[in-house]
């Protein structure tokens, strides 16, 4: 048993986090969650760093070195977690995640803290960690924003709400439901009270209006001969003057002394992102394409076809190729052999797997530099992406990665892209901007290649999959004339867009017909061949 005491842990100049004590025993697996930039990595370095020394304690994050390991363990490993033999340096971010949670495992420690594991592995490398979790006697602390990990491996939830970390028994689910009671509870106790301060104030003020009529008439002339008259009212308004500041008191007590705050509401996110009308149906396509990294082969003979508004999910297991598909499309990686046909003019949004930026010293608002009207924008955008107000003056250093991922997606969301090329962009996002970011890219006019572990994501974003080592397939003796064939109807996409912008029965007009006509013919002599 581990025992953390109460304290506050200071994240940044304005920012901490406090909880009481907490408990962490064998077996137990903790999912910490939390919006982008509460503090959760900061968090668990903190208990690394602050743990005692007879426990012991594995922390696995992702872009590590690689742990030095006997020749027999890393031969273990390497078998355990179906990783190539090769070096390190050359392995995909989630073959080297593999690699550390594998290795970390050879330490059998006390207790294991991953930061965002799932946003790197494949679903047979999640699917065998959630078996080694539920299967282990050690305790784990993992920070995740994946509701289908979370439910599978969770005995407890602690959350980092407003800087405190409130802490729940069961998972992802039970934790939702038990807030969501909680949250209601505290609702209707508020509606209660306010209530309550209504009626109050209310009976205040009629016994304030009855005192001063009272008063009125303990000193009236209209019966100074009654009997008794004004010492009658005299003691009625005494009455009623006490009864004015019992209700004062009670207000007081219901206002300042035992107030019920207002629950919060459930944090909305907003995502919308700009798209610039383009011509033509067709926007990229592979012909037998051959890629390398390193030196090595990683994709050969890829056959691949991109069409306008199309959101295309890039599948395959850690190693694949998925990340070095989009390198080539965005033309950052030159292709070995084969045909890459892109658009032109194409405008291409692009987001990496680890967001940098060039200068980590400036701080939001000046990477994000423009017009007053601009700057005020862009404050409300990144606003309604979940920033906290105070973040817009923070160093590029000091981000999460979730707000590191929010900055550069606001860098082009208001660009007019033509193709996004996403490479993980649900990767430490928290629930409520995934879920947005999703509803955004539903909306998106554009065309959209993606990468996600997150099936849940890929399901409700994706129009089709591409698999890209089934995608993989031997050249074949018509391979020419298709490709022939595909780069004729580019042509032929163009020729069209001339066409509607000539002046009909123009020279400009005519001659453009004559080369679309020719090149029909030439088709459909290429189309006879492939039947």
């Amino acid at each position: 048993m581990l025992q953390l005491p109460a304290q506050t842990i200071q994240i940044h100049e304005n920012q901490s986090i406090q909880h009481d004590l907490l408990t962490i025993e064998a077996g137990q697996a903790i999912g910490l969650i939390g919006a982008n930039g509460s503090g959760k990595t900061s968090f668990l370095h903190a208990m690394y760093q602050s743990a005692p020394s007879d426990v012991v304690i594995e922390f696995v994050r992702f872009n590590l070195p690689p742990p030095r390991l006997a020749s027999h363990l890393k031969k273990q490993v390497m078998e355990r977690w179906n990783l190539p033999k090769r070096a390190y340096t050359t392995y995909s971010g989630g073959e080297q995640l593999r690699y550390q949670i594998g290795a970390a495992l050879t330490t059998e420690a006390d207790l294991y803290l991953l930061d965002e594991p799932t946003n790197h592995l494949d679903e047979e490398a999640v699917r065998w960690l959630i078996e080694i979790i539920q299967q282990s006697r050690a305790a784990w602390i993992i920070v995740s924003h994946d509701r289908h990990f979370l439910n599978h491996i969770a005995t407890h939830i602690w959350a980092i709400e407003d800087e405190h970390i409130h802490t729940f028994r069961g998972n992802y689910t039970a934790y939702e439901q038990e807030r969501e009671r909680k949250r209601q509870q505290q609702q209707k106790r508020f509606e209660e009270q306010q209530q309550m301060i209504q009626d109050t104030e209310r009976k205040m003020k009629a016994l304030h209006d009855w005192s001063e009529h009272i008063h009125r008439e303990s000193t009236a002339s209209h019966h100074p001969k009654q009997m008794g008259a004004k010492e009658y009212y005299r003691t009625k308004a005494k009455r009623a003057d006490r009864q004015v500041k019992s209700k004062e008191k009670q207000l007081q007590r219901l206002r300042i002394e035992e107030p019920i705050e207002r629950p919060s509401p459930n944090r909305t996110i907003q995502f919308e992102i700009e798209d610039s009308a383009q011509r033509g149906m067709q926007v990229a396509y592979m012909r037998d394409v051959t890629l390398e990294r390193s030196g090595i082969q990683v994709l050969q003979n890829i056959h691949f076809q991109l069409t306008r508004g199309e959101k295309v999910a890039l599948v395959g297991p850690n190693g694949s190729g998925k990340s070095t598909l989009l390198l080539a499309l965005l033309g950052e990686l030159p292709i070995s052999s084969g045909t890459l046909w892109m658009s032109p003019h194409l405008k291409i949004g692009y987001l990496a797997q680890s967001v940098t930026f060039e200068d980590e010293q400036l701080r939001v608002r000046d990477l994000l530099e423009g017009s007053a009207h601009l700057m005020v924008k862009r404050q409300q955008q990144l606003f309604h992406l979940g920033f906290a107000p105070e973040r817009w003056t923070s160093m590029l250093k000091d981000l999460s990665m979730g707000e590191r991922l929010k900055v550069k997606l606001l860098q082009w969301m208001s660009e007019g892209c033509h193709l996004l090329l996403l490479d993980e962009p649900t990767n430490h996002l928290d629930l409520p901007s995934k879920i947005q970011l999703e509803h955004a890219l539903i909306q998106y006019n554009g065309t959209v290649v993606f990468t996600s572990h997150d099936a849940t994501f890929r399901e409700h974003v994706a129009t089709r999959t591409f698999d890209v080592q089934n995608n993989q397939r031997p050249k074949s003796p018509n391979t020419a004339i298709r490709d022939t064939l595909m780069n004729l109807e580019n042509e032929q996409i163009i020729l069209i867009h001339q066409l509607t912008e000539a002046k009909i029965g123009s020279e400009d007009y005519q001659q453009l017909d004559a080369q679309f006509q020719h090149i029909q013919k030439k088709i459909q002599t290429l189309r006879m061949k492939l039947k």
